[in-house]
């Protein structure tokens, strides 16, 4: 594989997919590349998309866009096949009512 100096890389784990019979919210991919120490170095920097956690989206909104907290991410339905990843995280935006789908997204 060839990292493209040009344009961002999306990988993601589509086998996780709740359209695929998955919970969404499984860690042990987003772990690898966490661990991954080559990882932190990549610009633009890795971007893991789409994890299904409403109790991190709900604590995101109540703490705010900007907020640094001590969270916890996935492993919320499917505990059996993976652990949360307890990490500092920061809010980085947020959005209600995506789409007008009555539903609410964090990129944290």
């Amino acid at each position: 594989m060839r990292v493209s100096s040009n344009a961002p890389v999306v990988i993601s784990d589509s086998g996780d997919n709740p359209t695929a019979g998955g919970s969404g919210d499984v860690t042990n991919f987003l772990a690898l590349m966490l661990n991954n120490t080559d990882g932190v170095s990549l610009e633009p920097p890795a971007l893991y998309q789409c994890f299904y956690d409403p109790f991190l989206v709900q604590q995101a909104f109540s703490l705010g866009q900007g907020a640094v907290f001590d969270g916890s991410l996935g492993s919320c339905f499917d505990p059996k096949k993976s652990s949360p990843i307890q990490q500092t995280m920061q809010v980085k935006a947020l959005k209600s009512d995506w789409d007008g789908n009555k539903v609410d997204l964090a990129l944290i």
